[in-house]
């Protein structure tokens, strides 16, 4: 049990603490109305998942990858989950590109809502950057960090906002930001 408890998928320790960080730092409510609130729907889906590992595996923790673990090679999983042809997020995202270039002005604007976003990104780039299987099997593209999508689209906000003037430097990044997203539909498509 504890063999298997540490091979368990390990970014899901670290999300917990990112979305309690960012419950507390926001907000006006009371800590512990957030945290009730927060932890009420996550402790359902825990135990949803606890019940259908029981049910499909038998055992409340046997996930299906006990004999996987976190043994890659972290600079190749990284290489592979952002540039490589086949799976790179910003081969079949390219728009991403420019999201981080965004990054910093979405930040000034909205602090706490971008270190949490970053916070979730890394935690999910690295630790599927050291999973064995990083490439996600057969499938085109970055699958492990397409849940991260739209996290990353929030980064481009600063692009469309009204309250900051339209300086060459935005009306370029804005373009650009078009010409991906189209550019990025159409490799989907072409799938």
């Amino acid at each position: 049990l504890i063999r298997r408890q540490r091979q368990m998928c390990i970014r899901d320790r670290f999300y917990l603490p990112a979305f309690l960080l960012f419950i507390y730092t926001t907000g006006k409510r009371s800590k512990i109305t957030k945290t009730l609130m927060f932890s009420f729907p996550v402790g359902i889906a825990i135990l949803l998942v606890l019940v259908l590992n029981n049910a499909m595996r038998g055992g409340f923790f046997r996930t299906g990858y006990e004999t996987s673990t976190f043994c890659g090679h972290i600079f190749a999983g990284l290489y592979g989950l952002l540039l490589s042809p086949g799976r790179g997020c910003f081969i079949y995202n390219p728009w991403a590109i420019v999201a981080l270039a965004m990054f910093p002005l979405f930040y000034r604007r909205h602090p706490h809502l971008a270190l949490f976003t970053l916070g979730l990104f890394l935690i999910t780039l690295i630790s599927y950057a050291k999973f064995w299987t990083w490439h996600g099997g057969w499938t085109p593209g970055s699958r492990f960090l397409l849940p991260m999508v739209p996290l990353i689209f929030l980064w481009l906000i600063p692009l469309f906002d009204k309250q900051i003037n339209d300086s060459p430097y935005l009306i370029f990044w804005r373009g650009l930001a078009i010409v991906l997203f189209i550019f990025s539909f159409v490799l989907q498509l072409g799938m």
